[in-house]
């Protein structure tokens, strides 16, 4: 089967935010309506609790993507005769290799036990997909699906049920941070800042990656039996209905409801952003791998394709200095607004031109 270039293209979509897109969009907010409080950047700043924002998705989304693509990524080891040990040995190797990479970014070498961040972004990315990886690679299919709503139903049941020791008598402990028990054992005993990091919360983590692996078997498996079309609706149907059940569970279950938060992962979050995410690859499916309009998505594929290099590039690289640097003092001739619309836009150029010449040369940074 060849490369899946909508796969490349979502991923690119998902880092673009991260990589500088979100600043853009807040510019364009204070261009578009003269204030600093709109619709943009509302969307680009993180609900503190309960509720869901565009930039709520992006971490999910990215986990969700990277279990696409490991059905594939097996069945090509299986295929040039790798061994199970072979694959265990890659499967653990990626994962330390994520969780060294996301300590080396907290600066763990600073020794600045203040402000160092224990659960790096990327090291939760590690420990999710190499746990989901382990499940996939190794049970069945029907033994995975029910591994990973069981989770789901236990983490459920689990922050719901269980509040922190100091929250009052008879508190929902989801209505407020301050009383959730993975926000209390982040800051008690799972970060040196005593802060919450999600650290707890990568318990669940790893469903989101076994949802993504079901959409790549899926695609693997109807890939040259099914039309394109047909595996379109089938994959935006499955989201739709992710998405219905996030809700119900969130608002019609009465007591046993469980709000959508970010900040634990609750499963009624992590069901919704995957279900949001299976919509997302089966339109950029239909359009890019089904009916072959490829060349507007050049860019973000560029990105898609070397997600790790510009993630971990941009700790050493200042791009916003750079383009502050490289404009001079062309943003001072126009509005402040507009000024800082041009140096968004060079600022994402910047970052974006070597990541071009990686990919016209097919070099990948992976692990």
């Amino acid at each position: 089967m060849k490369r899946i270039l909508s796969l490349d293209a979502l991923r690119g979509i998902d880092m673009w935010f991260i990589t500088g897109g979100s600043v853009l969009l807040k510019a364009i907010g204070v261009w578009l309506t003269g204030s600093e409080d709109n619709f943009f950047a509302t969307q680009m700043t993180h609900v503190p609790w309960i509720g869901l924002r565009v930039i709520d998705l992006i971490f999910p989304l990215f986990l969700f993507i990277a279990g696409i693509s490991w059905p594939f990524s097996l069945a090509s080891r299986r295929a040039k005769g790798a061994t199970d040990r072979a694959i265990v040995l890659h499967i653990f190797t990626r994962t330390l290799s994520l969780i060294v990479i996301g300590l080396f970014i907290s600066r763990i070498l600073r020794f600045d036990w203040e402000r160092f961040r224990v659960w790096s972004v990327i090291g939760r990315v590690g420990i999710a997909w190499g746990v989901a990886a382990l499940i996939f690679t190794f049970c069945s299919l029907r033994t995975s699906v029910i591994i990973t709503v069981s989770v789901l139903i236990g983490w459920w049941v689990f922050i719901l049920a269980v509040p922190s020791p100091d929250a009052p008598a008879g508190v929902n402990p989801m209505s407020d941070g301050a009383y959730c028990i993975g926000s209390w054992v982040d800051t008690h005993f799972l970060t040196t800042a005593r802060r919450h990091e999600g650290g707890l919360a990568t318990l669940a983590m790893p469903p989101l990656v076994l949802m993504g692996m079901f959409v790549g078997a899926y695609l693997r498996q109807a890939h040259g039996k099914l039309s394109g079309g047909r595996i379109c609706l089938t994959l935006a149907g499955a989201g739709a209905a992710a998405i219905v059940i996030g809700l119900i569970g969130a608002f019609c279950l009465g007591p046993f409801s469980l709000p959508i938060v970010k900040n634990v992962y609750s499963s009624t979050y992590s069901v919704i952003a995957c279900g949001i995410g299976a919509i997302l690859f089966a339109i950029l499916y239909w359009i890019i791998d089904v009916k072959g309009y490829v060349a507007w998505s050049l860019y973000f594929r560029v990105i898609g394709a070397n997600a790790l290099a510009i993630y971990f590039g941009q700790c050493f690289v200042k791009f916003p200095a750079m383009a502050e640097w490289f404009l001079g003092n062309v943003p001072g001739l126009f509005s402040p607004a507009v000024g800082a619309l041009i140096l968004a836009v060079t600022e994402l150029a910047l970052r974006w031109i070597p990541l071009y010449f990686l990919y016209k040369r097919n070099i990948y940074i992976k692990v």
